[in-house]
């Protein structure tokens, strides 16, 4: 199972919640980076018209995004 979730750390953003914007759920044989790239374009096409400037993931995602 993958959670993506917003991630603002800017001062006017702060004290706002973060928001789970994000589930996939696949195999525990699927590959990390697979969820990564899912993630960023399901939020990108759905959810926030901003562009992502940075993304924190774990060391499992062993990707070039």
């Amino acid at each position: 199972m993958n959670i993506t979730e917003t991630c603002d750390d800017t001062d006017e953003q702060k004290d706002k919640p973060n928001l789970i914007v994000n589930v996939q759920v696949k195999p525990a044989s699927a590959a990390d980076n697979g969820y990564l790239k899912d993630a960023v374009t399901n939020i990108q096409e759905k959810v926030s018209t901003d562009i992502i400037e940075k993304v924190y993931a774990d060391g499992a995602y062993q990707s070039p995004w």
